[in-house]
């Protein structure tokens, strides 16, 4: 009996085998089986992103590193006059010095952009040279009246608010009143606190300040030769504040507390101007704290770069169920019109092809660039493709047909990559072009019919 048992169970296995054979074996089951490994192969395409992101904050870690010895994003921030409170003080009284902002504040910025590398990678990073001119009046001290507490005039210094201090690449001093050059020392004075907050401005250099100039007034200047990188910001610290900023970098990013009321990009640089008069600022000529203010105001450029590599790799990869379909698809009408069957191993290695293409180009990619790497695996993709669908269909002249379609694939994915502002429109209209020519080569075919 355990004899027979097994002998039905072979019977029917080899049925259903042979009613699975027959159905694959119409172009219906093709199409079927196209759509099962195409969404089979996606897994391998996670794998692949995933790829790309660990690669991506690889490099991001690396950029980090080139700006820790080179200088990270700077912030201006002044200049200020502070005043600290005479100790000891009233108990219950407000401890904070006292700042006061200029009557005007006049910035302008050069950045000279170049690119630094370790080991693979590269970041762009800046070099500036900056000039700060502008007035305290002597109507600044008027405000001090309002301050209950005692102040210790001697005590009193300017100071200047930089994010990162290890960009500076000159002795920096100030001029006040038109009289000799005055050095800056480290650090803000022991008035004000340092912040730990990467965001904000916790570290720079300061003067100390005669309270005869505080009385009537003075004119400053500053130079300053600074390296950054990523972002170069300025706080609007004057009643009156005036920046212009220009640069060597095509792609600016205009950003932070207002934009610029004049911008010009070209190709070989911009050039922005901005202009914030005091009630824009929206805070007055006098604050109290031990952080410096308008932390969160800053008027920014960033050195923006429009898509990044590994940005560009992943939304290739976007796009990978799409070839994997259009090259499947035009795999099966090849071999329709040939009269010859393709095997489901023989559409899974067409597709681990188009798989490795992916790798090529992250890995190709990272040495020569997006454009080059591109180049050279959509390259041998579609030699490799085409050469091999040829021996599929038995026919040279189908497998230049293959090659063909791969190639303006291949071209259209790339104008998608570079014209990422129209990409959704342009993808739009090749997936209706891909479905309308799908439908018309298929209009005659007879999907129930054996092969």
């Amino acid at each position: 009996m355990s004899g027979d048992s097994a002998g039905q169970d072979e019977t029917t296995a080899s049925r259903a085998l042979q009613v699975a054979g027959g159905f694959f074996s119409t172009p219906g089951g093709g199409l079927f089986l196209i759509g099962i490994l195409s969404v089979v192969l996606m897994v391998p395409m996670i794998w692949l992103t995933m790829l790309a992101d660990e690669r991506a904050e690889r490099a991001a870690d690396v950029a980090s590193r080139i700006a820790l010895g080179w200088g990270g994003a700077q912030k201006i921030n002044g200049p200020y006059i502070v005043v600290p409170k005479l100790r000891p003080l009233p108990t219950g009284s407000d401890a904070s010095p006292v700042i006061l902002m200029p009557d005007t504040l006049e910035a302008k910025a050069a950045l000279g952009v170049e690119s630094r590398t370790l080991s693979i990678y590269s970041t762009p990073v800046y070099k500036s040279q900056i000039r700060l001119e502008g007035r305290f009046s002597p109507s600044t001290l008027l405000e001090l009246q309002t301050v209950s507490e005692p102040l210790d005039w001697a005590r009193s210094r300017l100071v200047l608010g930089i994010s990162d201090t290890k960009g500076i690449r000159s002795d920096t001093s100030v001029t006040v009143g038109g009289g000799a050059p005055k050095p800056f020392e480290p650090g803000l004075g022991d008035a004000l606190k340092p912040v730990p907050d990467e965001n904000d401005n916790g570290s720079g250099i300061s003067v100390p300040i005669d309270l005869q100039s505080l009385r009537n007034g003075f004119a400053y200047g500053v130079t300053l030769e600074l390296n950054g990188s990523g972002r170069f910001s300025v706080a609007p610290a004057g009643q009156t504040t005036a920046l212009s900023v220009h640069g060597d970098w095509p792609h600016p990013g205009f950003e932070g507390f207002t934009l610029p009321e004049r911008q010009s990009v070209s190709e070989s640089g911009f050039t922005a101007d901005w202009k914030i008069p005091y009630l824009a600022r929206g805070i007055g000529k006098m604050h109290q704290s031990t952080a410096l203010p308008l932390r969160d105001s800053m008027m920014s450029v960033g050195l923006v770069e429009p898509v990044g590599f590994y940005q560009e790799i992943t939304r290739t990869l976007k796009y990978a169920f799409g070839f994997f379909v259009v090259t499947f698809f035009s795999v099966f009408l090849l071999a329709i019109r040939a009269r010859q069957r393709v095997y489901a191993v023989q559409y899974v290695l067409t597709g681990s092809a188009i798989g490795v293409f992916y790798l090529l180009l992250l890995g190709l990619g990272e040495h020569l660039g997006f454009g080059l790497a591109y180049l050279i695996g959509s390259a041998a993709t579609t030699a490799l493709i085409g050469l091999y669908g040829a021996t599929l269909v038995g026919r040279r002249r189908y497998g230049m047909v293959l090659a063909a379609v791969l190639a303006v694939s291949y071209g259209l994915l790339y104008l998608l990559m570079k014209e990422e502002d129209f990409a959704l429109l342009a993808g739009s209209i090749i997936a209706f072009i891909t479905v309308a020519v799908t439908m018309f080569s298929t209009r005659n075919i007879d999907w129930a019919a054996r092969r």
